[in-house]
């Protein structure tokens, strides 16, 4: 019955979609310049050629892509790929690291049938594969319906909203099943698709692509000059930090500043739009704080350094040897749900983190479980962590040791995908063979 409904609703929804784009693009949130695709409208021209189509929600989502698309694309030379996300971060990000060859974005379109319909008309993808649990149920259901075989890959359902879906279930129960193959992280997930409705056969444990993907993007001459501005002071990073935990943060770098007078702290908040914050923040503390967006350097007496830019946590996890994975901090009200601990773990930082992380529970679980990340629950801990990295060079070992195992351990996913979609895109073009030779 809510699936019906929805479906009918999305038949004359395209009206309230453009009323609802045109005030984000006045209130800044969407690109003036090409909101037009996500009403179906685009200056881009479909390549010749097979055409796979991924669809990731944001800027975590489409980065965890990139390596399976420079796979794909060394071993399909012939194909082009389209990524679509929904924001505008997403691009900002996919903008600075670049995608690769033969890869397009597109912003995908509202879920209702003029925008689908046009999107589909123009693109004409051979395949769709859906990261996580984006699952726009109009589009789905006219991408079946035109006979496009669909995959869910590096499928999530976080702890934070499996119950609010289970409570839409009849929608799930509907358009999971169109799915030729569900991809899920860990158990927990498969779990939790099986019951919004996927056919168990359908579903299979294959671990995270996030785990997969490769280490990202350095900037060499970038890195050395930041570096040398350093020189050989010791540095933590606090990364995709939220702005509530931020203080304490700060809370520790003090502390930790009385037994190390000459530590830095880079912090990258995880939404750069609230770095004003950040900064009056630090300016409570620290009477010397830097700014990057600023163009503002490390001097040698710079407590904390700012990253507020795009695209370049690669850079400050290869400078620091300490990363703190933020939305993991405990006692904020509603609670944050984690963030991914990869990108740091595969540059061979040392990996401190919080104990909420409901999104990530499984991930985090076998990190800790291995002895691979230091879990601490305030800013003391935080602290005494800092300090011991910085005054015992044997005290990290062991952590980096389980990381690499636990890393390795992990890496099936890329492998198992990539060969899926593989056989995919080899199946459709059989499919096609055979229907130009019976016209």
């Amino acid at each position: 019955m809510l699936f019906r409904a929805y479906l009918a609703l999305a038949t004359i929804s395209s009206p309230l979609w453009s009323f609802a784009l045109k005030r984000r693009v006045k209130r800044g949130k969407e690109d003036p310049l090409r909101v037009q695709e996500k009403l179906g409208y685009f200056t881009a021209q479909r390549p010749d050629g097979p055409l796979i189509w991924f669809h990731a929600l944001s800027v975590g989502e489409s980065l965890a892509l990139l390596t399976l698309l420079n796979k794909l694309g060394e071993l399909h030379p012939s194909a082009h790929f389209l990524l679509t996300t929904n924001t505008k971060t997403s691009v900002d990000a996919l903008t600075s690291v670049g995608l690769p060859e033969r890869v397009m974005h597109s912003y995908l379109p509202a879920d209702a049938r003029g925008p689908v319909q046009r999107f589909l008309k123009h693109w004409k993808p051979d395949v769709l594969a859906i990261t996580e649990t984006d699952l726009w149920p109009y589009m789905i259901t006219r991408a079946a319906r035109g006979g496009i075989p669909m995959v869910l890959i590096n499928g999530r359902v976080a702890d934070s909203s499996f119950p609010r879906r289970m409570k839409t279930r009849d929608i799930y129960d509907n358009i999971l099943p169109m799915f030729r193959q569900i991809f899920a992280q860990d158990k927990i997930d498969a779990d939790r698709f099986i019951a919004l409705g996927a056919l168990s056969e359908n579903v299979q444990v294959v671990g995270s692509l996030k785990s997969s993907a490769d280490p990202l993007p350095d900037f060499p001459a970038e890195r050395d000059q930041i570096e040398t501005k350093i020189g050989g002071r010791p540095v933590w990073l606090a990364a995709s930090t939220e702005p509530r935990e931020e203080e304490r943060m700060f809370e520790a770098h003090a502390l930790a500043r009385e037994q190390i007078p000459n530590l830095l702290m880079i912090i990258a908040p995880r939404h750069i739009k609230f770095a004003d914050e950040t900064e009056a923040l630090a300016k409570e503390r620290f009477s010397a704080v830097s700014r990057r967006s600023e163009k503002q350097s490390i001097g040698s007496d710079t407590a904390v350094y700012i990253a507020d830019s795009f695209g370049e946590m690669g850079l400050w996890c290869r400078i620091a040897p300490v990363v703190f994975i933020g939305h993991t901090l405990p006692g904020l009200i509603p609670p944050v749900t984690g963030k991914n601990p990869y990108e740091a773990l595969s540059l061979g930082a040392f990996v401190i983190h919080g104990s909420d992380y409901a999104d990530f529970a499984s991930v985090y679980g076998r990190l800790t479980t291995a002895g691979a990340t230091k879990q601490i629950v305030d800013a003391s801990e935080l602290a005494e962590e800092i300090i011991n990295v910085a005054q015992n060079a044997d005290y990290v070992g062991p952590f980096l040791e389980a990381a690499k195992t636990c890393l390795a351990k992990d890496r099936g996913a890329l492998e198992v995908t990539q060969n899926y979609l593989t056989k995919m895109l080899e199946q459709g073009r059989e499919q096609s063979a055979e229907n130009d030779g019976s016209t």
